[in-house]
């Protein structure tokens, strides 16, 4: 019993470090941006991600979707009832996390695009807590040439006036979340 006991403590303690070991890496010279959220929040609402002008998909609670792309600059954002930005510039061969933090919002959630950062306070236990929700879950793999084409057009409006509430922040010098090359886990 003593044997069982061990060898499961052993096991349990090994999960964080095999976790991360299941990320597959992106092709050589892309990079690798995961979106992630939270399984308990707003569970029947599905969130928009983009890539600029590129539509990525939705995902729901507990989801994620890994986005292979250009290293770069890249403006990624989220939309619900609201839209939520993040400047990004990413190196090649690496691999970025974004949460998905989820709002009270006044008819439907609001949307918070969070990126991990080893500089961030609990930097090493929100890594975790977001891989360990990965390995959960089944990955849905988009890249810069797959991201579901057939489902843009339907979203050019929506497109539209984002990059347009972007640019009238922009203008307006609110400061966006900025996601830097050396934010990769």
């Amino acid at each position: 019993m003593k044997k069982i006991s061990s060898l499961l403590s052993l096991i349990v303690l090994s999960l964080p470090f095999s976790f991360s070991q299941e990320l597959q890496a992106p092709a050589v010279g892309k990079a690798l941006v995961i979106f992630t959220r939270s399984a308990l929040d707003a569970p029947i609402i599905k969130f928009s991600y983009f890539d600029n002008d590129r539509f990525l998909g939705k995902i729901g609670p507990g989801s994620y979707v890994a986005y292979e792309c250009d290293p770069g600059k890249h403006l990624f954002w989220g939309k619900s009832e609201n839209r939520d930005f993040l400047e990004a510039e990413l190196e090649a061969d690496q691999i970025y996390l974004i949460e998905t933090k989820v709002k009270t919002g006044l008819v439907k959630a609001r949307i918070q695009l969070l990126p991990y950062g080893p500089k961030l306070k609990g930097a090493e236990k929100f890594k975790e807590s977001l891989l360990k929700r990965i390995a959960k879950r089944d990955e849905i793999r988009v890249s810069a040439t797959t991201a579901q084409a057939e489902t843009e057009e339907d979203m050019n409006g929506t497109i539209e006036k984002g990059l347009a509430e972007y640019q009238k922040r922009k203008d307006q010098g609110k400061k966006m979340d900025v996601l830097t090359a050396d934010m990769h886990i």
